[in-house]
């Protein structure tokens, strides 16, 4: 198992995921942020998706992947 982040940003302001998540790969965690990017679009429709992406990170603080919500949700 390997822990991943999964930090939001909104314009100049992020979300950080202080807490993270144990999954077996990168690929695995590519699929939770796709996820939670579309639960975040659903839960708070007054958010547009423009403007938004994921930022998933490994252990380390490096990002592995960047999804912009538009292009997800």
């Amino acid at each position: 198992m390997s822990k991943f982040f999964l930090h939001v940003r909104r314009g100049d302001t992020v979300f950080e995921d202080r807490k993270g998540l144990d999954v077996r790969d990168v690929t695995d965690a590519v699929r939770a942020a796709v996820h939670d990017a579309r639960q975040i679009v659903a839960n708070e429709p007054e958010v547009l998706p423009t403007g938004q992406w994921m930022e998933v990170t490994d252990d380390q603080g490096n990002t592995v992947r960047t999804l912009r919500f538009e292009t997800i949700v």
